[in-house]
């Protein structure tokens, strides 16, 4: 399970990204965040990244998403979560990696 505490969790405690993932092309931005396509460097699967800014952004808000997106990845018609990430960065700030599978076109249901 991740590392949580009571209701919040503990950002430093995730993995660091770089070691699995690479960041590729950009696909978007929106209010919380921007979006990526990465590609896995151990086994060459593709990926999105939902980079979330965890000073700015609201903690609450972020555990949320995090919940109802570990909680649903099985079901056949949400994306599949494949795990949250923690970027440390001195110089630009530091990250939380939400990634998620790729949809590209048709993406409606896995079934």
């Amino acid at each position: 399970m991740f590392p949580l505490i009571g209701k919040t969790i503990i950002f430093d405690n995730f993995p660091d990204p770089s070691d699995t993932w690479e960041i590729t092309e950009t696909i978007g931005k929106g209010t919380y965040g921007k979006v990526f396509k990465v590609l896995n460097k151990k086994n060459g699967q593709k990926a999105a990244v939902k980079i979330l800014d965890p000073i700015h952004d609201i903690d609450e808000e972020i555990e949320a998403e995090y919940n109802i997106l570990k909680t649903l990845s099985d079901h056949p018609n949400v994306v599949k979560f494949y795990g949250i990430y923690f970027k440390k960065d001195k110089i630009n700030g530091d990250k939380l990696w939400l990634v998620l599978e790729v949809c590209t076109g048709g993406c409606v249901s896995k079934q």
